[in-house]
Order: structure tokens, then C-alpha cells, then sequence
């Protein structure tokens, strides 16, 4: 396999990290919990904002930064670490989306073509809000046209 996808394998996750389409999940509490000083009764609907968990700068340096270099080594700066839910663009648990490695595959490949074969800008300014999950309020509109070889 090219060296340049694996690369963009640290930018789908890096890309995942900041912008993922899941920003929180629908939970029940299966137990009585007490968290943080909370009492959270068995059956009460649970809001966990899975963005703010790839937001937290105690799992990742400068966690506001895009820096898809964080995937390649094992320190804070955002691996990932089998048995801990610190990235969970997908969900996490027995309850984690099934075509994850498939979408993560499909986003690579899209973006593998996107830069060898075209020239791509913003359409319009478009600042994003950042915290505690990236959005954009008019999405992200993009102007990309295909390189010519003539």
C-alpha cells in the first residue's frame, strides 16, 4: 500500500476528531450512578457529548488544532488507546457503528482523489464555531475543479 495512505489515514482521523457527524448520543442509565457529585437514577435518559470528549485537552494536546500527526505515536497528543473511549467519532462500546472501518476507508479514498486530482477552495468565508464540537452554519461549501493535463 502507498505510504501517502497512510497518511491520509491520520487525516480521516484527525478530520473525524474535530468534525464527527455523531456529537452526542441517546443513552439510558442502566444503573443508579453517582458522577461528579450527581446522583443519575437507573432509567434516566444519559446526553454523553461525544464531541467533548475529542475536544478534551487532558486526552489531547491543543485538542482545538488540526495536526494529524497525534495518530502516530503512543503519548497524549491523541492515539489511540485500546480499551479507553477517547475518540469516538463512531460511538464506542457494543453499541459502536458497524461500518466504521468501511466509512473510514470510503473518507480516505475520497480524499486520496480529492487532492491528487483537483485544484479545491472555499467557496465563501465560512468561519467555523469550535467548541465543543466544530459546525458550520452554512456547511462547508467548496469550489474544486479537476486538473487538465493540458
Amino acid at each position: 500500500m502507498n505510504s501517502s495512505f497512510f497518511v491520509i489515514g491520520k487525516v480521516v482521523n484527525e478530520t473525524l476528531r474535530l468534525g464527527n457527524v455523531v456529537r452526542f448520543l441517546h443513552r439510558k442509565a442502566i444503573k443508579d450512578v453517582r458522577y461528579k457529585g450527581y446522583d443519575i437514577p437507573r432509567g434516566w435518559k444519559v446526553l454523553p457529548v461525544v464531541s467533548a470528549v475529542n475536544m478534551d485537552p487532558s486526552l489531547f494536546d491543543q485538542p482545538h488544532q488540526f495536526n494529524p500527526w497525534r495518530w502516530q505515536g503512543n503519548s497524549k497528543s491523541g492515539s489511540l488507546e485500546k480499551g479507553r473511549n477517547n475518540w469516538m467519532p463512531f460511538g464506542g462500546g457494543s453499541r459502536m457503528c458497524t461500518g466504521s472501518d468501511l466509512a473510514k476507508l470510503e473518507i480516505g479514498v475520497f480524499i486520496h482523489h480529492l487532492v491528487l486530482n483537483c485544484n479545491w477552495q472555499l467557496a465563501e468565508p465560512d468561519p467555523p464555531l469550535a467548541y465543543p464540537f466544530v459546525d458550520f452554519p452554512k456547511g462547508l461549501p467548496i469550489k474544486a475543479q479537476i486538473h487538465t493535463l493540458i
